[in-house]
């Protein structure tokens, strides 16, 4: 396997997508990867396409610009592996000019886009970089920026739109300073994880671990042997060998206690002193450890007001909140909604080979509508198992209606345009508006547009009536 050193023209926050090259021809390698690295891509290549299986190379890419033509073997068949094993993975097929034929059929069986040979080196950039930065644009718009962050071997992506960019513009800043406490604080769901990992990833911490714990699934009784470690016989259970604690485990790079809000109050004493001194003793032991590591706390519960409850110290709070990043929810962000569903819709129509092309219009005024308690999260479930049960080429109402059936219809919100001076009976067209709109969202279903409503059907029916007929 060929690595190509990237000559990248983004800044060091910005990760770009890496790719794989997989052609026998080396002149093809070669010339694929040279403009594709001078675009600032990580680039990598082989000539076989048994290649793509070892080393666990599929677990650090994003894109393969794979030829369907690989001497004696099947660019169809390694094209089927990959989307078995690596569904996450983008194919682009590069082939022969004319062979438009076969490069369709391999777009049917999963494939993003083709590429023929030879190709301007305009028409590569633009394929590649729409299978890697693919506009998810609304009304033209707004635009999503994603993220890269790596996981170990894995990878995930984090989007954000306009409201987010004041949190990623300061987590890039505190990226920089690498000792420094942060404090993330956002609802369940909005990614709070993944933008400490992205941090530590910035930082110069960057080749150290990242540990991540949550308070809230640790015993009261455990926490403090597991964060702080305990030696042999510290306690009855405890290991003949001791064990390292999470501070430990995390020597050099990035600890993040996530619902640090669940700390028990005893044990906030002493983390505060070891915030302070980064000392700390394991349980069960005499011998002062000193540790140097960078602490990460997260939380969905409102830690100033836990203060004034007497729930948590302020101390430890202040000490705590010496960098704070708020991640807004998705309800606040209505910009990133449809963009954030279609690349769900894209990303799972490649894993379970599915061709689904949209939302219908009524399902996208339904989502932007939708509270999103569960955020991005909710968000995710919600069309994945949409793709899963759609029966057409778009996902109706009712594909997800079926799924949030057992939401209040209380949560829905609009807006209505009303010209009180010009109508005759404003009251009575605003009713008209309300009862036209809710059966938009309902899709014409009267039962449920009345359940909306709050008023019984047969009223519902009394109100249509007199519509029809003008009058009130």
């Amino acid at each position: 396997m060929d690595m190509v050193k990237v000559a990248s023209k983004k800044t060091d926050a910005e990760v770009k997508p890496s790719l794989l090259i997989v052609d026998d021809e080396p002149l093809v390698r070669k010339s694929l990867a040279r403009i594709l690295t001078k675009e600032g891509y990580e680039v990598r290549t082989v000539d076989t396409g048994a290649k793509v299986f070892k080393d666990d190379l599929l677990s650090k890419t994003d894109v393969i610009l794979l030829d369907l033509y690989l001497g004696k073997e099947s660019g169809f068949d390694v094209l089927e592996k990959v989307r078995e094993i690596a569904p996450h993975v983008v194919v682009i097929v590069v082939t022969g000019h004319g062979d438009v034929r076969s490069a369709v059929e391999a777009m049917k069986k999963g494939a993003y886009q083709f590429i023929e040979k030879p190709s301007s080196k305009k028409t590569i950039i633009d394929i590649v970089g729409r299978a890697t930065y693919k506009d998810t644009a609304q009304d033209g718009e707004q635009k999503l920026q994603k993220i890269t962050i790596s996981i170990g071997r894995k990878r995930e992506q984090f989007f954000y739109g306009k409201a987010f960019e004041p949190t990623i513009k300061l987590a890039r800043k505190a990226a920089k300073g690498g000792n420094s406490t942060i404090l993330i604080q956002g609802q369940s769901g909005t990614g709070k994880e993944l933008l400490a990992r992205y941090i530590h990833n910035q930082s110069s911490r960057k080749d150290m671990p990242f540990v991540a714990i949550n308070c809230a699934t640790l015993p009261k009784e455990l926490i403090e042997s597991e964060l702080f470690g305990y030696e042999s016989g510290a306690f009855t259970g405890a290991r003949i060998k001791g064990k390292v604690g999470f501070v430990g485990q995390a020597e050099g790079g990035t600890l993040l206690l996530d619902e640090v809000g669940e700390l028990p109050t005893e044990l906030q004493t002493k983390f505060l002193r070891f915030l302070e001194t980064k000392e700390y003793y394991q349980l069960g032991s005499a011998q002062l450890q000193y540790s140097d590591v960078r602490i990460m706390a997260s939380t969905n519960a409102d830690l100033a007001a836990r203060v004034k409850e007497k729930k948590f110290r302020k101390d430890l709070f202040y000490r705590l909140n010496v960098i704070q990043l708020n991640i807004p929810p998705l309800a606040d962000r209505k910009d990133e909604i449809l963009p954030l569903a279609e690349y769900f819709l894209e990303y799972f129509n490649r894993k379970y080979n599915n061709h689904i092309k949209g939302f219908k219009e009524r399902v996208k005024a339904y989502l932007r509508a939708l509270p999103w308690d569960g955020n991005v999260r909710e968000l995710k479930n919600l069309v994945e198992r949409a793709i899963i049960i759609s029966s057409s080429n778009y996902i109706t109402f009712e594909d997800v209606d079926t799924q949030i059936s057992s939401k209040e219809f209380d949560i829905i919100k609009m807006d209505i345009n009303l010209d009180l001076l010009n109508n005759e009976n404003p009251l009575w067209e605003a009713r008209k508006e309300v009862i036209s709109k809710v059966l938009e969202l309902t899709n014409g279903n009267k039962s449920k547009a009345a359940k909306l409503l709050k008023i019984p059907r047969s009223t519902l029916r009394f109100y249509l009536n007199k519509g029809s007929a003008g009058q009130e």
